[in-house]
């Protein structure tokens, strides 16, 4: 999502969106300025999620390689 609005950080991508947002809050006066936070809260809010899943999903994968390695490790000294 950063890198497809030419964003290179969560901070740059925030940034990015607050400036779009202000650009057509200026020049379009039909919708409301509270109605556009809020729809900014939530796709926040679903790129924090996003972003915790994919922890979630690496601190998971690193487990599960640390241990296989240590298995592998316990199976070589219980074979010499």
């Amino acid at each position: 999502m950063c890198a497809a609005s030419g964003a290179r950080s969560i901070s740059d991508f925030t940034r990015l969106a607050v400036e779009e947002f202000l650009k057509d809050e200026a020049s379009n006066g039909t919708a409301s300025l509270n109605e556009r936070l809020r729809g900014l809260d939530e796709i926040l809010a679903q790129l924090n999620e996003r972003l915790r899943e994919l922890t979630n999903a690496l601190s998971a994968a690193e487990a599960t390689q640390r241990e296989s390695r240590g298995a592998r490790l316990e199976q070589g000294a219980i074979e010499q």
